[in-house]
């Protein structure tokens, strides 16, 4: 070993660093600020559906679990980044904010590229004056917004929602000129039943939309649905023919009668995601799936009714297999979720049922079709909550093996599962993974065999899934539906 390597290694002592971000040189904070910036940004579209309004994008607090901290520690990054291009997503919660962004340069405009407007008049304020002011201020704003790719409605300044002096409708822009050609995603969550009615239409000015989140117009309509009444009126308004998804709530309308999914397909036939969601119309608005898939298995093989639950009007009847064949028209459609509770008749577990029916009585789950027949009363079987997800799972797998047979461009199918008797409503909703590809499909070339991978269950608590997009204030209603029906 050579005299050099043999010498004891001296230590070192750099002095301690001091925890201080301020100390730490720009030029290192602006190269971190390049690559943090782009991984905080959320995916788009970033709609949720209506039951899970709870996970909303402007919502961050709850994304980090010291958000003041978080905030401080970035404010010196932020400074140094100001002059580096980069998107704001913007959230208009003011009379001033929205002044604020009116008057803002055009390069601060240019780089916005999601909106949300939440923020409501004020009841001494004069409200035919305002509201149509900030109309027109809002729709100058969006005319500025060359980038703008997702807006949200949340709570709007165009109205007083509570008082039926001043309703609806204000001029839209003229969609004839594609004024918002930018825009491709758009949720409509406003509580308000006159602004969730009129302010959905403004998706016909946006000729390249491809999302969107709104409720029927059943949902904010509370009068005698006659022949010139149908839930998809503002698609066929405003015709989208570029939108691929559609988060829809409603609560009594038949949305799944012929005419108003001759609507939907006229008005946006190339849907590849379609999720409905029905809410309770009274407070506090909680999720209340009306339609159900009743399985039943004889000689080892599964069959399906669709229908709704007792007491609810759908037109829903008939087999599975006729249902998944009248939505086929939708070729494009790769993920569906028509709020389907799957029911497994003949089987019962105590966790959910309670206890198994007596033959020839009412069932013990009060969402069932019908009655269950003797003859399926006498195969009950009752087994361990295990036994029972196992049988559950292999239903769903049958289920969506039928759907996908009839209805060739699926590749996910969403089944949602009654964990609770009334009047909690509290789901499990489960997602089907169609894989044409996967091992039982090798050398075979019809396309008719798949397999179906089941995913973990999605825990839906009513405590959470509530919506109160569209509802109505009780002093509203009377003049909304004077104006209706006058």
């Amino acid at each position: 070993m050579s005299e050099e390597n043999s010498r004891s290694l001296e230590s070192v002592r750099f002095a301690k660093p001091r925890p201080y971000l301020h100390l730490i040189p720009d030029e290192l904070l602006i190269e971190v600020g390049k690559y943090l910036l782009p991984t905080t940004k959320p995916p788009l579209p970033s709609l949720q559906p209506h039951f899970e309004n709870y996970r909303h994008p402007f919502g961050r607090r709850g994304n980090y679990r010291d958000y003041i901290s978080f905030r401080e520690s970035c404010h010196k990054v932020s400074c140094l980044l100001k002059p580096i291009d980069k998107d704001f997503e913007i959230e208009i919660k003011s009379k001033e904010g929205l002044e604020k962004w009116v008057n803002a340069p055009k390069e601060k405009l240019d780089n916005v590229i999601r909106l949300r407007l939440k923020f409501t008049l004020d009841p001494s304020d004069d409200i035919p004056t305002l509201s149509s002011r900030y109309w027109t201020e809002f729709i100058s704003l969006l005319l500025k917004l060359p980038n703008l790719v997702e807006l949200y409605l949340t709570a709007t300044p165009f109205c007083y929602h509570r008082n039926p002096a001043h309703i609806f409708p204000l001029e839209l822009p003229d969609s004839v000129e594609n004024p918002l050609p930018s825009i491709i995603s758009f949720a409509n969550e406003v509580k308000c039943r006159a602004c969730a009615e009129h302010l959905t239409r403004l998706s016909g000015c946006m000729t390249n939309l491809r999302y969107m989140k709104c409720t029927s117009q059943d949902s904010v309509s509370d009068h005698d649905v006659g022949e010139d009444f149908e839930p998809y009126d503002f698609m066929l308004s405003n015709h989208t023919p570029k939108l691929e998804t559609l988060y829809l709530k409603y609560w009594d309308l038949d949305t799944f009668d012929d005419g108003p999914l001759w609507e939907l397909h006229e008005g946006a036939p190339d849907l590849k995601r379609l999720i409905y969601s029905s809410h309770a119309i009274e407070y506090p608005y909680t999720l209340r799936q009306r339609a159900m898939l009743e399985a039943v298995r004889q000689d080892n093989q599964w069959q399906f009714e669709v229908g709704t639950e007792k007491g609810e009007h759908l037109s829903l009847n008939g087999t599975l297999t006729t249902f998944a064949q009248e939505w086929s028209q939708f070729d494009k459609m790769e993920e569906f979720d028509p709020g389907l509770v799957l029911n497994i008749a003949q089987y019962y577990t105590s966790t959910i049922h309670g206890l198994a029916p007596k033959r020839g009585s009412e069932p013990t789950n009060p969402y069932t079709l019908q009655p269950v027949p003797s003859e399926v009363l006498d195969q009950i079987h009752i087994v361990h909550p295990e036994e029972y997800e196992r049988v559950f799972k292999e239903a769903m797998v049958e289920a969506t093996k039928i759907m996908k047979a009839n209805w060739t461009s699926l590749k996910k199918v969403y089944w949602w599962q009654d964990r609770h008797k009334r009047p909690t409503r509290d789901y499990l909703r489960w997602t089907a993974v169609i894989v044409e590809d996967g091992p039982s499909t090798e050398g075979h070339t019809d396309g008719n065999l798949v397999d179906v991978m089941i995913e973990g269950s999605q825990k839906m608590y009513h405590d959470l899934i509530w919506s109160d997009d569209g509802t109505i204030p009780p002093d509203v209603e009377t003049a909304l539906d004077d104006i209706h029906l006058g």
